[in-house]
Parts: structure tokens; sequence; C-alpha cells
């Protein structure tokens, strides 16, 4: 997005730009990426297929509606060893563990040639098809793989309190990106 806002502001200083992944215009309710993202994990091309599609919308539909009920979160904070009991009640952590669920498809960073377990398509679509059982089964399996032993801190709050904290905390880098995303470039 930088390099093609640069060509356009200053077209005197700078021939060309290469700008792939540049969503230059600002479109409220996006559902574009999710389009990418869905094609990625269906295309045999990278190591996708119909089927790992299929089970990631299947697993990701369930967790939809466990959310919905106090039994249901509780089911999800046992299965993905959610740290705090309860966590699961508030909206914000929902979006929240939604998207710790989703940031386990390494889909920007597509490394055909990768060394580690979970670090592109194809052998994330090989792990959440490996295990027999239901697409639940298969999301939390691979979560599981993916996170390690620990468990996961879902507190939308914290998150919010240490993006606001203006020390660099390494790890906390996303801060300067998400501060440009939301303010100056209108998403």
């Amino acid at each position: 997005m930088l390099a093609s806002f640069l060509r356009i502001k200053f077209p005197h200083l700078f021939w060309g730009a290469v700008a792939s992944s540049a969503p230059v215009q600002a479109i409220a309710n996006y559902r574009g990426y999710n389009d990418v993202v869905a094609y990625s994990l269906s295309a045999a091309v990278v190591g996708g297929s119909p089927k790992c599609l299929n089970t990631v919308k299947e697993a990701f539909a369930q967790v939809g509606e466990l959310l919905k009920t106090k039994d249901g979160q509780g089911t999800l904070e046992s299965a993905f060893n959610i740290c705090k009991k309860g966590a699961l009640v508030s909206q914000d952590n929902q979006r929240l563990f939604a998207e710790v669920l989703s940031m386990q498809f390494s889909l920007q960073g597509n490394d055909p040639v990768c060394s580690g377990k979970l670090c592109n398509i194809a052998k994330t679509c090989k792990a959440i098809l490996s295990p027999p059982g239901s697409a639940f089964d298969s999301l939390v399996n691979l979560t599981k793989e993916s996170q390690g032993a620990v468990c996961i801190d879902i507190d939308y709050n914290k998150e919010l309190q240490e993006l606001t904290d203006t020390k660099y905390t390494p790890g906390q880098n996303v801060r300067s990106w998400l501060y440009q995303t939301c303010t100056e470039f209108g998403f």
C-alpha cells in the first residue's frame, strides 16, 4: 500500500512501484480477504483441497454455534485450553478467540518449501485432515499443535492495555501496524 501511495503522491520521484496485496481503498465489512483464504485452502496448486476448505468451514461453524451458549463456551475453553475460565462470555473475547483460531492458517506467508510443522497451506491442510474425528476435533488438534502446551490467553482488555503501552516490548511490534491501519489507512 505504501509503495502505491508513494507512486501516486510523488510520480516525479518514483517511476514505478510494486504493490502486491495492496488494498488502497477501504471497504466496510470487507469479506474479500476471507474469499482469498477460502480459495487458497481449496487450491491444489498450493497444497489445499476442497476437503481441507470444507473441514475448516465446518469446524468454524461448530465454534460459532458453541459460542452462543454458556455450556458451549465452557466446551471451547476446555477443548482449546483457554487460560481463564469464563473468558468467552465477553463478545470482545469471542472475537479475539476467533481471530486466534484463524491465525492457525498461515496464508499470507505461504512458503511451499518452509521447514516448520504448520508453516504453509499444504502442511496445515495435511494436519487438519489427518486426525480421525470431527472437523471440530481437527481444529482443536491443529491449534494445540500450533500453540504447544501453553494455555491460550483470551483477554481483549489486556490486549488493549498492551497496545496502549508506548514502550516497545518484544513481541508487541504489531502496535504500530494496527495504529497505522486503523487511523491512517482507515481500515
